[in-house]
């Protein structure tokens, strides 16, 4: 991030910067930087990240997500989410590996399913507040399906910044971190 970004973020605006030049060959691709200040400590952030029961109540337009495999020794999981657009768009099942560390990030690669690509991380920093937690997100996902590139940033451009307000907003409200299971 620039240092205005940061200075943003740190304000408590969304800040979500999103990659153009990541779209090949008329293929859609979302290369997106992401962050927002969380009035909760990383801790907290981090078990709502990796709590995946409740990832669909503030993931938009997530149905379902189910831990397939959790090997605590490696601090990874094997992730399946279902995510569903309503009518106008097709049902996207896909599966992905997350490495849990130090509970301060949260990397994953894409193993099967209807992306061709969904790679990234989540980061988590204390503010300068030293209270609240800078979160970091950012990601680069491509279906395997044919989607118009403006249609693909439009959605991102607007679902990011919702996706990270309803994170904050989950953390904020919960008192203390809760049980380790991975949702992103």
């Amino acid at each position: 991030m620039t240092p205005a970004q940061r200075a943003a973020v740190e304000r408590g605006e969304v800040v979500v910067v999103a990659d153009r030049r990541a779209a090949r060959n008329d293929q859609p691709v979302a290369a997106t930087l992401a962050a927002l200040r969380v009035a909760a400590p990383p801790d907290t952030v981090f078990a709502v990240l990796t709590d995946c029961a409740a990832a669909p109540a503030w993931m938009p337009h997530l149905v379902e997500c189910r831990v397939l495999e959790s090997d605590a020794a490696q601090a990874s999981e094997l992730i399946a989410h279902r995510v569903h657009y309503g009518w106008f768009a097709p049902r996207i099942d896909y599966v992905f590996r997350v490495q849990l560390r130090e509970r301060r990030s949260i990397s994953f690669e894409n193993v099967s399913g209807d992306l061709a690509q969904n790679d990234g991380a989540w980061a988590l920093e204390t503010a300068a507040d030293g209270v609240s937690t800078i979160v970091t997100y950012t990601v680069r996902t491509r279906p395997k399906f044919y989607v118009p590139q403006w249609l693909y940033r439009r959605a991102v451009r607007a679902e990011l910044p919702d996706m990270l307000r309803a994170l904050r907003t989950r953390a904020e409200s919960t008192p203390q971190a809760s049980p380790r299971r991975a949702g992103t």
